[in-house]
């Protein structure tokens, strides 16, 4: 299955795919009953296809919800924002990020008005991988500029976060990821001429 966010009008399309050609058909595109979130946002796909993350910038919300297998049918299992106890973070929030083991899912949250590097972060939250839940973990800040961007390496040991400077030479940050724990530690800038948008 593949799911497509749509943030105007709160919907989140589901397409069967044909395994042999990698063609679509549309399931539905019907608006999101499921949730009360402003704007359909990036999505992320567990890597046992059992949960979809759908992180709306509008709402700074992480909706979690099941996927079925069989049909791609979605049910709601949580939302989290800043007003969840024990979370923070997730101001200006717009790119999940999953690990390659499900244990952790990485929040990219960035203002992107000129200028301006307020709550640029990267928030690391632990996955329950029973259920999909999420628990925050801790959170990493820009250094300097904005986060814009991030990938996680295939072996799972580092997270690149494309990181813009305005008026200064721009970077791809690089950390090191815990696999026990998840948790980010900062190893390098590698600048950059001019403003990276995607890692």
């Amino acid at each position: 299955h593949v799911y497509v966010g749509g943030p105007i009008d709160d919907t989140i399309a589901l397409f069967t795919r044909d395994a042999a050609t990698g063609q679509l058909t549309v399931v539905t595109d019907e608006v999101d009953g499921i949730t009360a979130i402003n704007g359909a946002g990036t999505l992320e796909l567990s890597p046992d296809g059992a949960n979809l993350y759908n992180v709306s910038s509008a709402s700074a919300e992480v909706t979690v919800e099941d996927s079925e297998a069989i049909d791609g049918a979605r049910s709601l299992v949580e939302i989290i924002d800043n007003d969840t106890p024990g979370v923070s973070g997730l101001v200006n929030a717009y790119l999940p990020v999953i690990s390659p083991d499900g244990a952790n899912l990485y929040v990219v949250a960035a203002s992107f008005a000129k200028g301006s590097v307020e709550n640029s972060r990267l928030t690391v939250c632990d996955r329950d991988t029973a259920d999909g839940t999420l628990t925050y973990n801790s959170e990493v800040e820009a250094a300097n500029g904005r986060f814009v961007w991030a990938e996680i390496s295939g072996d799972g040991r580092h997270v690149y976060a494309a990181n813009a400077v305005n008026g200064g030479p721009s970077a791809v940050a690089v950390f090191g990821r815990d696999p026990g724990t998840g948790t980010l530690s900062f190893l390098q800038d590698a600048t950059l001429d001019d403003d990276p948008l995607y890692v």
